[in-house]
């Protein structure tokens, strides 16, 4: 989004709480709180703010660290249409970007 003063900014509007699975049974059963890996946590927090970024005709862009460079969160995303920038792993192996027009189909069977 674009502030009217500033231009482009990224500000946090929304964050949820992690929780350690083994944690989860001491929480209260009626709050209904069922336990996400950070990575689904991740991704279901990017759905929800490309709801608003698309409401107003934009394309959701997310910087994450490259522990987040992983399918359960890149599957969604991908799904999504966002687009994900962040380091490659270390056992990444890119050699050039592939040739304009065409699908990367490599990528893609790495996430998918």
């Amino acid at each position: 989004m674009r502030h009217p003063l500033w231009g482009t900014i990224g500000l946090p509007l929304l964050a949820a709480l992690y929780v350690r699975r083994k944690n989860i049974p001491a929480i209260p059963k009626q709050l209904g709180w069922k336990f996400q890996t950070k990575l689904q946590q991740g991704a279901d927090l990017a759905a929800w703010a490309t709801g608003i970024v698309a409401s107003e005709g934009k394309r959701l862009w997310v910087v994450a660290d490259g522990a987040y460079a992983k399918r359960a969160f890149l599957k969604p995303m991908l799904k999504l249409g966002v687009v994900v920038v962040s380091r490659l792993r270390k056992d990444a192996h890119l050699n050039t970007l592939p040739p304009r027009g065409t699908k990367n189909r490599r990528l893609r069977s790495a996430v998918g």
